[in-house]
């Protein structure tokens, strides 16, 4: 890498470009990347204002260029630097011709994972001709020369990526998410399996897996940070999944929490009646329960989602109780405690995450719909008069939050309620949705609940839950916000807005690009060669130290190439791979799971340079096609 120091600067104040063979100490190789888009024409290539960001290394295109010429079929030079100070100033992007080095050239194997490492070359590449409106399909060519003055010292493949003339794609392709492709990734890399498997299963019953319970509970993890512990006028609650079954009845779910149920006596499957557009036909797939001759629906009934059971040792003189079908009422039933001892005043709000159950007529869609899920719930108390405030206040509060931890903007959007829609309970609600390969569903909802919980639970009770202001004696019922979202729902649609395929080294590669504070393992650390002894121990430690700080995994089973894949699907953003050259100068190769670059950092600083990397802001690349 060259930057402005012990360089001579042109009047602009840039530095000049290297000399044709110009060469540092710190060794490269020289990478020939050839734009194939069919028909692609520039006409003049624009002068780029900025390389990189400051503190990665970078790439510079050498003098002898005619910026007029064609990109289409022609090579770009690139000259390739590595692991040395970041470029202080900016420079020039131009085209060359390239001649054929055909002398002393040598191959290797066009699946060599090294080859990985030209992905950041390409990515740099077509940065650079953003400026000039094309992005062209890239094909590297990457070139070793035999006796090539700039190798570092020891094993030439190690400080050499080398391909003889092979053309090898680093295009990113249009992903279609698919819930297949959700499904299939889930259950090859361990986040959720069926349940009761073994017995055949359970409809829409589901178990997760050691990355599935990682990556839920950092969820639940982000949400409570942002309702809790970033903010001063929300306090934590833990209900009972049983309460006492007048809770329900006043709550209006005894008599009022039904769908309506059809049932077809030819294909003998169940149907919500409200949902039948929805739904296909059990014997002609093609059509909806109804549209064929063959169709015999019952007349709609109501069916009560909740489940039931009984408390006591007799079931003929136990209580009947139910699994509770949402958490909100745990939390209004509380609110007297928690506002005597919490010293909150309204506005402010209780916070909940917990199981709860449904007996659901038509579940299904993997994790979307399920028997029992995750809910994280949180009732915000406010003075009526500022109720709609507030609810529009909560409504971008909840968007965002799913935007700040990695779901793209367009696939998110607000819709509001008609008021065929709203429950007895609300006077206004907005369902955040998200675009899931299904298409858009309610991911979370916001409601305006008012009084009707304190009031009914009131009540029924005979306890007066309201505020009273110790100060001015002021007395009044708050109307109540409802942010509820799931953690199933949530984690599903991390899942599909992460989802990306592209060929690497000819070579597909799927990857997970979830926001490094939800992936559920931050950095995997790899031993090169795994039966060298020195490696291993270097790497062993290396990663004793760092699951102190954050979930790590150690991973030396199979080829590094092999292991990279690995981690990519489980969305690990950073790899620290301990090679030769961490056993001469004690530094590690990063490498980064989106971009693909890597960077040399020394082992006493790996601890301290993830910890940064994992506090700063981060956006997902944006989506090809």
């Amino acid at each position: 890498m060259w930057s402005s120091t012990g360089t001579s600067a042109t009047a602009g104040g840039y530095p000049r470009r290297p000399r044709i063979g110009e060469r540092d100490q710190v060794g490269r190789c020289e990478l020939q990347l050839q734009a194939a888009s069919a028909g692609a024409h520039v006409d003049r290539l624009e002068r780029e204002r900025r390389l990189v960001d400051d503190g990665r290394e970078t790439a510079t295109l050498p003098e002898r260029a005619d910026a007029a010429r064609d990109v289409a079929g022609r090579p770009l030079g690139v000259l390739r630097v590595g692991n040395a100070r970041a470029l202080a100033q900016r420079s020039e992007v131009e085209l060359r011709l390239d001649g054929h080095h055909g002398d002393g050239e040598r191959s290797v194997d066009v699946g060599d994972e090294r080859l990985e490492h030209a992905a950041r070359i390409e990515a740099e590449l077509l940065h650079r001709l953003e400026p000039v409106g094309r992005r062209p399909r890239v094909v590297p060519v990457l070139v070793h020369r035999k006796g090539d003055p700039a190798a570092r010292r020891g094993s030439d493949r190690r400080c050499r990526l080398a391909c003889h003339r092979a053309r090898v794609a680093l295009a990113s392709v249009a992903t279609e998410v698919t819930m297949d492709k959700i499904v299939s990734l889930s259950r090859r890399r361990g986040f959720v399996f069926p349940s009761s498997e073994i017995y055949g299963g359970l409809a829409s019953s589901y178990d997760y897996g050691h990355y599935g319970v990682l990556l839920k509970e950092n969820v639940k993890a982000r949400w409570l940070e942002a309702m809790v512990q970033e903010r001063d006028d929300i306090v934590a609650l833990d209900s009972a999944i049983i309460l006492h079954p007048a809770i329900w009845e006043a709550s209006g779910h005894v008599s009022g929490f039904t769908d309506p149920l059809v049932d077809c006596r030819t294909c003998k499957k169940r149907f919500r009646a409200d949902h039948l557009q929805e739904e296909q036909c059990g014997r002609r797939p093609s059509k909806r329960p109804g549209e064929t001759p063959d169709c015999d629906l019952t007349e709609g009934r109501q069916f009560n989602l909740m489940f039931e059971t009984r408390v006591g040792p007799v079931e003929e003189t136990g209580q009947q109780v139910y699994l509770r079908p949402e958490t909100a009422q745990g939390i209004f039933v509380n609110f007297k405690n928690v506002a005597q001892l919490a010293r909150r005043k309204p506005p402010f709000g209780i916070a909940q995450i917990g199981k709860s159950f449904r007996n659901e007529i038509t579940p299904g869609n993997f994790i979307f719909r399920t028997l029992e899920f995750e809910q994280m719930e949180m009732e915000y108390f406010v003075p009526p008069g500022e109720a709609d405030e507030w609810f529009r206040y909560w409504v971008e509060q909840r968007r965002s939050w799913y935007v700040r931890y990695g779901i793209r903007q367009e696939g998110l959007r607000v819709r509001e309620h008609d008021a065929d829609e709203l429950s007895h309970y609300s006077s206004a609600t907005s369902d955040i949705e998200y675009l899931y390969p299904i298409g858009w569903s309610e991911l979370e909802g916001v409601a305006n609940r008012g009084t009707y919980d304190l009031d009914a639970h009131s009540g029924a009770s005979g306890t007066e839950l309201e505020w009273v202001d110790s100060g001015t004696g002021e007395r009044y019922v708050p109307a109540v916000i409802e942010p509820a979202g799931g953690v199933n729902r949530a984690m599903l649609a991390f899942l599909c807005d992460a989802y990306h395929e592209e060929v690497v080294a000819e070579r597909q590669r799927t990857v997970l690009r979830l926001h490094p504070r939800i992936a559920p393992v931050k950095v995997a650390v790899l031993p090169l060669i795994a039966r060298d002894t020195q490696m291993a121990e270097r790497a062993r430690a290396l990663y004793e130290e760092l699951r102190l700080a954050m979930v790590a995994e150690y991973d030396d089973g199979g080829q590094i190439g092999r292991r990279y894949r690995r981690q990519d699907e489980i969305g690990t953003p950073w790899a620290l791979t301990v090679d030769e050259q961490t056993l001469e100068d004690d530094t590690v190769t990063v490498r980064d799971r989106d971009t693909l670059a890597q960077e040399r950092v020394s082992i006493g600083q790996a601890r301290g340079h993830l910890l940064d990397r994992l506090a700063q802001p981060w956006s997902p690349p944006p989506r090809e096609g």
